[in-house]
């Protein structure tokens, strides 16, 4: 894999759920995604931005604007977003409509 300087990882997602053993619910607790890349031996140098730990079927019109502006703030040239796949089409098309470049 190539190395990057500019990529910005944004996390919010599903794959970060754990099982809380006393309430038999997921829940989320921290992001998973550096101790992922560490173990990949990626060599891509990355800034990882946590904006929030929500399920995607919680995201509401608010998040994702507040999505859009955090990726409309960032200076690098490459994002990468992680989300989950129940409303992620909703939150491209906020994304797809504002950012142009």
């Amino acid at each position: 894999m190539p190395s990057h300087d500019n990529t910005d990882i944004h996390n919010w997602r599903t794959i970060d759920k754990e099982y809380d053993k006393i309430n038999g619910k997921l829940i989320l607790k921290k992001s998973h995604i550096p101790e992922m890349l560490k173990v990949s031996d990626s060599t891509l140098k990355f800034k990882l931005e946590k904006i929030m730990l929500k399920d995607s079927l919680n995201i509401d019109k608010k998040d994702r604007l507040n999505i859009l502006k955090e990726c409309k703030a960032c200076k690098e040239d490459k994002i990468v977003i992680s989300h989950g796949t129940d409303t992620i089409a909703e939150t491209a098309k906020i994304l797809g409509k504002n950012i142009k470049d």
